[in-house]
């Protein structure tokens, strides 16, 4: 250590100056941070009380130290080449150093010329460097958030309407770096679908008027269509005053097909329960009413003026018939049927070919399920009853079946004629049969109207429905 007689002759050395010399040292000297002061031979010619109580030294004992017999010998690269720098170029230098004699500790250093060397200050700014360093691993995790969850980040300036992006932002939205800067408006009329243009103004507009978030989902123009985008954002307020608005951006056009494909997919499911209950429903309804028509048709037939033989012939005949009906209805899926078909099927039995003894005239039109299987019904009577009395029990006779359609008030007017031609003379019946009953009963209940007249050149049979359109 130097005697005093040395430090005080390095301090009249650098006081020499005079009065601008005091005042500097004064301001030095009245710093909270510590500070000391070398000359070009590495010795200390100031310290003010800050330092001293840093190294928990006197002021007078560090006075006239060499520099390297002071600080921590691993910190001698950085700071020499520091003083150096600074005592040759006469230019300030700064750096933050960490400490070595309290470890995790950072230093603000500061190193600036003074008089005939240079001094150094110095500050613990450990609590800020934490903190940066925080807010640095958090941004990181962050954006490692951002990107794992194809998320861009997003900010618009209110004052020149003008957007920045991260590089996650930039290329979702299939942009370049040319596109920093872009206006919202221009952004929107060239990437946004014009049909999600009005959604995503309104929720960006109701955002900035109720201060509050929004949430929007739209479709962005990329190089093989479209994709879906979903954007999340809100104001950002300073002081009551608007800045702009922050936000997110994320890819979602894979998530939003598969929910799509899932909502079709529980639609048509759903879709499919309703048809199996309807279907379910139908076919009890269906069930009962053939159950019921079955019954019918054996109550009549079996009557006490027939024999056993004739009633299950009559019978078996009967229940072909209506088979015969149902099966044109199942090749229809139950959904209806063509009038000459349900004719056709219904004669079939007594013609040896289509159209040589029946003859059907009349446009096309089609039939409920439950009309056709009750006019069917009817045209087995007439015909069982045209072969075993009338035209066709004989070989010169023909029938002719002809309808004609016309527009209804609640739909098609439909009216079908049976005309018995060249058969025997027709006498009435003495006893109502079941087909009379079926027809001009059951039949006209049903349908509309049914008429049996027996001129003597052959029965007719008159028939008038309202078709619903």
């Amino acid at each position: 250590m130097m005697d005093s007689a040395i430090q005080h002759q390095l301090a009249e050395s650098q006081i020499a100056a005079g009065g601008p010399a005091k005042m500097a040292l004064a301001l030095l000297e009245s710093l909270s941070d510590p500070v000391y002061a070398i000359d070009r031979q590495w010795r200390i010619t100031f310290a003010n009380d800050a330092y001293a109580r840093h190294k928990q030294m006197t002021k007078a004992a560090l006075t006239g130290q060499h520099l390297w017999d002071v600080v921590h010998p691993g910190q001698r690269p950085r700071l020499e080449a520091a003083f150096q720098r600074v005592m040759d170029t006469g230019v300030a230098d700064a750096f933050i150093l960490d400490s070595l004699v309290h470890t995790g500790r950072w230093l603000d250093v500061r190193v600036f010329p003074v008089f005939d060397g240079a001094a150094i200050l110095f500050r613990d700014i450990t609590r800020r460097v934490s903190a940066e360093r925080a807010l640095a691993t958090s941004e990181e995790h962050l954006r490692r958030a951002l990107d794992g969850a194809l998320m861009g980040d997003w900010s618009w300036n209110a004052q020149t309407d003008q957007m920045t992006f991260s590089d996650r932002a930039l290329l979702l939205y299939g942009l370049g770096p040319e596109g920093q800067g872009i206006t919202r408006e221009a952004l929107r009329r060239l990437l946004l679908h014009p049909d999600d243009l009005l959604a995503v103004k309104t929720a960006a507009e109701r955002a900035l008027a109720d201060q509050i978030q929004y949430d929007v989902d739209y479709r962005v123009r990329v190089a093989d269509g479209w994709r879906w985008m979903r954007v999340m954002g809100g104001p950002h307020i300073v002081d009551g005053q608007l800045l702009g608005m922050h936000g997110l951006v994320q890819d979602i056009h894979d998530r939003k097909l598969a929910n799509e494909r899932l909502r079709e997919e529980i639609e048509e499911r759903e879709r499919s329960q309703q048809r199996q209950t309807l279907l379910i429903h139908e076919l009890n309804h269906r069930v009962k009413n053939i159950l019921a028509m079955v019954q019918a048709i054996a109550m009549q037939t079996l009557s006490p003026h027939q024999t056993m033989e004739s009633a299950r012939i009559a019978l078996d005949q009967r229940l072909l018939a209506l088979a015969r009906a149902h099966d044109v209805l199942t090749r229809e899926s139950w959904e209806g049927a063509e009038l000459s078909d349900i004719i056709t099927d219904a004669v079939a039995p007594h013609e040896s070919e289509p159209g040589a003894r029946v003859r059907l005239t009349g446009p096309r039109a089609r039939l409920e399920p439950k009309m056709a299987v009750s006019l069917a019904m009817a045209l087995h009577e007439l015909a069982t009853n045209a072969v075993k009395y009338g035209a066709l029990s004989t070989p010169e006779g023909w029938v002719e079946v002809a309808w004609t359609t016309a527009r209804a008030k609640n739909g098609l007017d439909l009216r079908l004629t049976w005309s018995e031609r060249g058969g025997p003379a027709v006498r009435k019946p003495e006893r109502t049969g079941f087909g009379t009953r079926l027809i001009t009963r059951s039949l006209a209940a049903e349908l509309g109207s049914a008429e049996l007249s027996y001129a003597e050149d052959g029965v007719r049979c008159q028939i008038a429905v309202v078709l619903p359109r």
